[in-house]
Parts: structure tokens; C-alpha cells; sequence
């Protein structure tokens, strides 16, 4: 029977392997809970390429098999697409490995409430991709009690009864964003800055975190004007950017803490007539601390004239 011990291991690796999207990466220094990754993410979730397990259905194997759920904030985003179909490619030549793939759609009741049915159900392991770091206690309680055991990936929850986890530091990523922020203010010679700060639902911790790490680590002159508060996908926070940038015209940059808010920002830009290749006079900074291949293939920075 293959061992949970190099299953877990190898789910960590290759959870890691899709965290290549995000600005910094290594061990969780905070609460996580998401939104995508970062958390929040909006964005196709892709094609998982090889049939199988579609999320909350279960691939079935032999009555002597091992029966792992992957619950996932949300399949809607490709990164969290990729890391929530990581355990079956991973695992698609073990016949005696069951995977269950949850979605629980960026909803944090959806998650505990799917974590409790597949607890009850019986299962030998969570991997868990908590949307919230403290509502995700609940499902590691509830494991526990089983004596099922919980592994965080990407996010935290807040819990010791966790036994390992593959993170990604929500603060300390927010913080770097921080720190590249002010090395390009130096480079262009500014004394000062006005942002906009456009964030995915932020009762999440994550999204909080995200946000922190940023704006308590850019110098004081650095003033943040607006904060956007958005789903987290382009349709939702893109009208509140460009709203934002209607009453703040003289804006320098927009710091947005998941994808879908950066898709936002550059199609607000684009909308309000401010939409232009960087390296011009006026240039408005747009960046982020989340990555995917919607916002890769789109201008990652966008001046203003």
C-alpha cells in the first residue's frame, strides 16, 4: 500500500510547485485563509486535462485503498486550479489511492460544511487550502476528533493540531511588494505617493494579511487614498478602481492583493482613458502580489497621462 507519508510529502511538493505564480514564496509567517493566493482569485480554472475526479466527486479504488480529500478554497482561479488537481495527477497511477477534490467557491461555510461531510464519510487524510485561517479550525477539530490527520498547503490555518504545511507567507509577500514598491520609487526620484489599495474579501485573513504586509512597510510618505473591497474578481472590483480613480485622478499606483483585483485595476485604467505603455511621463504603477496567466499575459504595469 503506498505510504501517507510520501503521498503527503509529494502533494507538498508539487502544491509548492503551483505556488510559482506568487510573488514570494516559502514558509507561512502568518494566517492564511485566501481568496489566490493567493486568495478571492478570479479566472478560468482551466482544463484539468486528464478526465478523472471532478471536484467533489471521488476517484474510486479497491475496498483496500487509502482515501485522501483535497479541499480547496476555490478551483476558479488556475493557480488554485493546478495545486487542487495536484493530488490526482500526482496520484492517478496508484490504484489503491482515492482522491475527493472539494470546491468550496471562495465560502468559508461551504468548506467546513463539505470537510464535515467527507470527515464523516471517513477518509485518511485532509490536504486542506484553507479560505479562512481561523474558520478552518473547525475542520481541523472535527479531523481530529476522527483522528484524521489535517496538512495546510499555500494558506494556514490556526491550529496546532495541524501536522505539516507547504506555505506561503501572506504578510511577508505583501511586504516584499512593499519593499519593490519603494526601490521604484527611489529609482524614479519620488519624495512621495498616493495609492489605491484594492483587496478581496476582507473578512478573510488572508486578504488582510496580504494587505498589511504592504502598507505597513511602505515609508510614511507613501499615502494610501482609497481602499477597493471586491469579490475578488474583475467584473466586481474593476468599476470600484475606476470609481476610486475618478476621485483621486492624481493617483501613483494600485496595489491589488489577488489576480482577479489586478485584472480590475488595469481594465479600470484601461476604462478610464488612462491605459498606456509604461515608461512614460505620468506612469502609474499597478501591481500586485498574486500571479496567473491572466494577468501574466496582460501589461503588468500601466501609465497615465
Amino acid at each position: 500500500m503506498t505510504s501517507r507519508r510520501l503521498f503527503l510529502r509529494g502533494i507538498g511538493l508539487a502544491s509548492g510547485i503551483g505556488l510559482a505564480g506568487c510573488l514570494e514564496s516559502g514558509g507561512g509567517d502568518s494566517g492564511g485563509g485566501d481568496g489566490d493566493g493567493s486568495g478571492g482569485d478570479g479566472g478560468d480554472g482551466g482544463d484539468g486535462g486528464d478526465g478523472g475526479t471532478t471536484m467533489g466527486e471521488t476517484e474510486t479504488a479497491g475496498s483496500d485503498s487509502q482515501h485522501f480529500a483535497v479541499s480547496m478554497k476555490s478551483m476558479g482561479q488556475a493557480g488554485l486550479f493546478v495545486q487542487g488537481q495536484a493530488a490526482k495527477w500526482y496520484t492517478q497511477d496508484m490504484d489503491d489511492v482515492e482522491i475527493t477534490i472539494l470546491d468550496a467557491e471562495f465560502d468559508a461555510t461551504k468548506q467546513t460544511q463539505d470537510a464535515r461531510n467527507v470527515i464523516n464519510r471517513g477518509v485518511d487524510g485532509i490536504l486542506l487550502n484553507p479560505y479562512d485561517a481561523e474558520a478552518s479550525v473547525q475542520i481541523v477539530e472535527a479531523a481530529t476528533e476522527e483522528n484524521i490527520p489535517v496538512m495546510n498547503f499555500d494558506t494556514a490555518t490556526l491550529s496546532e493540531d495541524i501536522l505539516i504545511g507547504a506555505l506561503f507567507g501572506q504578510y511577508r509577500g505583501g511586504r516584499v511588494a512593499a519593499e519593490r514598491f519603494t526601490q521604484m520609487m527611489e529609482d524614479q526620484g519620488m519624495d512621495s505617493a498616493k495609492v489605491i489599495t484594492s483587496v478581496f474579501n476582507f473578512e478573510s485573513t488572508t486578504s488582510q494579511q496580504r494587505l498589511f504586509g504592504f502598507t505597513e512597510n511602505v515609508p510614511d510618505s507613501v499615502e494610501v487614498v482609497a481602499r477597493i473591497e471586491s469579490d475578488g474578481t474583475p467584473e466586481d472590483s474593476a468599476p470600484k478602481t475606476q470609481s476610486a480613480l475618478q476621485a483621486n485622478p492624481d493617483v501613483d499606483a494600485i496595489y491589488s492583493n489577488n489576480v482577479g483585483s489586478g485584472m480590475g485595476a488595469l481594465t479600470a485604467l484601461e476604462q478610464f482613458g488612462e491605459y498606456y505603455p509604461k515608461d512614460e511621463e505620468g506612469h502609474v504603477m499597478a501591481f500586485g502580489i498574486d500571479g496567473g496567466p491572466e494577468l501574466s499575459t496582460s501589461h503588468s504595469t500601466c501609465t497615465r497621462r
